[in-house]
């Protein structure tokens, strides 16, 4: 009997370590990639074409949309804490530990919810031309951090057919 609960306890440790590394590898990782400098910005503002008015309504969606993720970010950061500390207890509460789990769940999926509902609003903001164009600097982006590349080194890709409809 005392076996099986010693092993229950082990595992429920490993788990939540588990998770927990993940998420500290996380947050280095949100250190590590600091948000983007105001310099890497202008030749995609530049290619994109955004009128003023654009400018300042992404500005204040980029703050509301910042403020917002940082509440919760907060908010796991707490409920990591609180799952660390019931987890170095003597005899830890399983229900509790379910309960923060529940709750570190649900707030990345408010965390993802934030980041769709910013795309979304953004794609409102700009025009259909616009967010395409806004949408291959990303697809950018994304091969240069998987070649390695920082976001400051890249400039946003003018596709042939797009660069003749310029001219």
């Amino acid at each position: 009997m005392k076996i099986k609960r010693v092993q229950t306890v082990l595992v429920i440790v490993f788990i939540s370590l588990l998770f927990l590394s993940a998420n500290v590898l996380a947050a280095e990782e949100e250190k590590a990639i600091p948000e983007p400098p105001k310099r890497a910005l202008p030749p995609l503002i530049e290619e994109l074409g955004l009128s003023a008015e654009q400018k300042e309504q992404i500005r204040e969606q980029q703050y509301e949309e910042r403020k917002k993720k940082m509440e919760v970010r907060n908010e796991v950061r707490l409920r990591e804490l609180d799952l660390q500390h019931e987890l170095g207890e003597a005899t830890p509460n399983k229900e509790k530990i379910d309960k923060l789990l529940v709750e570190l769940t649900e707030l990345q999926g408010q965390l993802l919810k934030l980041r769709i509902d910013a795309i979304l609003k953004l794609r409102n903001i700009l025009t259909p031309e616009q967010f395409d164009k806004f949408r291959d600097f990303g697809v950018d982006i994304m091969k240069a951090r998987l070649r390695g590349i920082g976001k400051e080194e890249i400039e946003p890709e003018v596709k042939p057919e797009k660069a003749n409809k310029k001219k």
